[in-house]
């Protein structure tokens, strides 16, 4: 039977369970709390094709929140081999200096933070140089060993570690 051909539910009444022919008044309830007090399956549909486009609203909406957190935290991770500047977009610059020394430049001093972390277990040296700006009273700061790492943030006249 096409389901616009199907006669509204009976509330309150029991339901014939066409699998065991037993009547359920199980059912009834089960479709009075699902779809609240719709008469057809026509606007029990209307009902959650409703609810569905709230819920697709909802997500959209969340989505262009989380974008816009990212957006202003910065989520720019990257690694690096060779000596780098710090980049405005920079969230963290992950080193690996297995095949030489590596100097991670900061930029302006700024209000922002970002995080420099060491990834390899060489004996080549990971310099944090503060260009002209000191990170907590130096000149630089070293990563000595693997996933040793520093966050970094602005704070008046130099960086705070």
């Amino acid at each position: 039977m096409p389901i616009e051909n199907i006669p509204p539910l009976p509330m309150g009444m029991p339901i014939v369970d066409p699998r065991t022919g037993a009547s359920s008044q199980e059912f009834s309830q089960w479709w009075q709390q699902l779809f609240g007090n719709t008469q057809t399956i026509d606007d029990a549909t209307s009902n959650i094709e409703l609810e569905l486009d709230a819920l697709e609203a909802d997500l959209s909406a969340l989505t262009l929140r989380v974008a816009a957190l990212e957006a202003a935290s910065g989520t720019n991770h990257r690694t690096v081999t060779a000596d780098v500047s710090v980049l405005a977009s920079d969230s963290a610059i992950f080193v690996d200096a297995t095949s030489n020394d590596v100097t991670v430049t900061l930029p302006a001093l700024s209000e922002r933070r970002f995080r420099v972390k060491r990834i390899d277990a060489s004996a080549n040296t990971v310099t944090i140089d503060g260009d002209g700006t000191n990170i907590d009273g130096a000149a630089s700061i070293t990563l000595l060993t693997q996933y040793e790492s520093v966050t970094l943030a602005g704070g008046g006249e130099w960086w705070i570690v």
